[in-house]
């Protein structure tokens, strides 16, 4: 089963995608149905006021909204209105949410279900949303075994050693630009990381020379207090990109693992030229590089519906 978290701050819009005829796509869904929740009967309007009445208990909450998809995995068997609300309802509860809504888009290609959630209890606590990806992810791994289902392998968030293994992320933005047609600079820049470290260990005078190869400038940062290499940051069509950025196998110390090896007496040169290529302000650091230097889409509370995985049937928020 796979799990999707996004949070934002309009319910009326929410359930409005999740009710609608159309996917964010434009593609007509084959079947959507309320299948559970505290808060499930009545129109969108009536389920919004609800919903709403909670959240002005926290009016200064700028995210009052969580949305949860949850997604058979291929293989998985077809699972019952029933069994797909006492899922809803087990994932809910055990994360903290008291009023929510459990929305089944039930298609061959993925079935699945969404949570639409406040994050703003009848007592006007707020659920917590550190580490929910993690905690999320744990409930998700047990309805598994409770229910016979395929077991997905644990992400890094469970098990650490997998994040050498895991697929790059794509976003929201990336998808738009692949179905328009562009380029995509952060699909081929990971390319290019990987095409680069196939071989296993290489030097980063090496690494450099494949990555200029595939049109991609390095961005090293040095450390402060010495001749260290802390981080590195790639350029694309104007595009600077923290390794980071692309997923946690691609920031320095996972590259490190990969087989990047570094030596300044043996690669100082090749960092000199790349600091050289540098025009853009605070060079060595991470600071502003780029249009979509963003921090890594997968693990911050503040930026989670920008995360999506490469299969991108489903939207995680429209938020």
């Amino acid at each position: 089963m796979l799990e999707k978290i996004g949070r934002g701050a309009d319910m009326r819009r929410l359930l409005e995608y999740l009710l609608g005829e159309l996917d964010h796509a434009g593609r007509k869904r084959d079947r959507v149905a309320v299948v559970g929740g505290t808060v499930s009967s009545g129109n969108i309007l009536t389920m919004t006021l609800q919903y709403n009445a909670l959240r002005r208990l926290r009016p200064n909450l700028m995210r009052s909204v969580m949305h949860c998809s949850l997604r058979s995995a291929p293989g998985d068997r077809w699972l019952t209105d029933q069994e797909w609300a006492s899922i809803g309802k087990k994932w809910a509860q055990a994360m903290g949410y008291q009023a929510y809504t459990i929305v089944r888009h039930d298609q061959p290609d993925g079935d699945h279900i969404h949570i639409a959630a406040s994050r703003v209890n009848a007592d006007g606590a707020v659920v917590p949303d550190s580490w929910d990806f993690r905690r999320g992810e744990l409930l998700v791994r047990d309805i598994e075994k409770e229910l016979e289902l395929c077991q997905v392998a644990r992400s890094h968030l469970l098990a650490p050693e997998n994040v050498m293994t895991e697929s790059m992320l794509l976003t929201r933005a990336d998808i738009q630009q692949a179905l328009a047609g562009k380029r995509v600079p952060r699909v081929e820049i990971a390319a290019a990381i990987n095409g680069a470290l196939a071989k296993g260990t290489t030097t980063f005078t090496e690494f450099v020379a494949s990555m200029r190869r595939s049109g991609v400038v390095v961005r090293p940062k040095m450390s402060r207090q010495s001749t260290d290499l802390s981080g590195l940051s790639f350029e694309l069509d104007g595009v600077v990109l923290r390794g980071g950025a692309l997923g946690k196998g691609y920031s320095v110390h996972n590259l490190f693992k990969k087989g990047l090896s570094y030596s300044w007496s043996r690669d100082q040169q090749a960092i000199r030229d790349c600091l050289d290529m540098v025009t853009l302000p605070a060079a060595a650091g991470f600071g502003g590089f780029g249009r979509n230097g963003e921090s890594d889409p997968y693990f911050p509370s503040d930026l989670p519906e920008k995360s999506l995985p490469l299969n991108d049937d489903d939207v995680p928020s429209p938020f």
